[in-house]
């Protein structure tokens, strides 16, 4: 009897042996997009502690973060400056970034406290969005918007009679 006991055990391990040989393999698939890392899925683009690979962990004590599987700066700008495409800049002065990232002056244009604005010769001067002398011209004579009599000139920023 003791044989026949030996017999049946070992066919009761055989057994379930074989109906449970794939339970130890039997992991959870992650979907199409994500990765495997440890016992989750993660987004290896994206995800600062596995960028790119399992394991690779961006420093964000040195601003780093992750962003389509590699850890990447971002720089911290001095007061006054915006980060725009990686760089600072002064979207006050800045014809690329005027008054926010993106916005570009007009060619010919400046910017200027944060405006896209005519930009004039060194000798000119910006009046109503178009570039005058003001030494010269009789509509802005001295100033924009002063404007000479008739018969009068512009003559050094001065209206005077005009000689006939």
């Amino acid at each position: 009897m003791h044989k026949f006991d030996c017999r049946a055990s070992l066919f009761i391990i055989l057994l379930f042996s074989i109906l449970f040989a794939g339970c130890e393999n039997s992991k959870e698939v992650c979907p199409e997009n994500l990765e495997e890392c440890g016992n989750e899925c993660v987004d290896i683009l994206n995800n600062p502690e596995h960028c790119g690979a399992c394991g690779v962990t961006c420093d964000a004590t040195n601003n780093e973060i992750c962003s389509a599987g590699e850890c990447i700066i971002i720089q911290k700008c001095s007061e006054g400056l915006t980060e725009c495409d990686g760089l600072c800049v002064n979207t006050l002065t800045d014809p690329n970034n005027c008054g926010i990232c993106g916005t570009t002056c007009s060619s010919g244009e400046v910017c200027s406290a944060g405006e896209c604005q005519l930009s004039c010769q060194s000798s000119l001067t910006e009046c109503n969005g178009l570039c005058v002398n003001t030494l010269t011209d009789p509509n802005n004579c001295g100033i924009c918007g002063t404007t000479c009599s008739s018969g009068e000139v512009c003559s050094a920023g001065e209206c005077q009679l005009s000689c006939q």
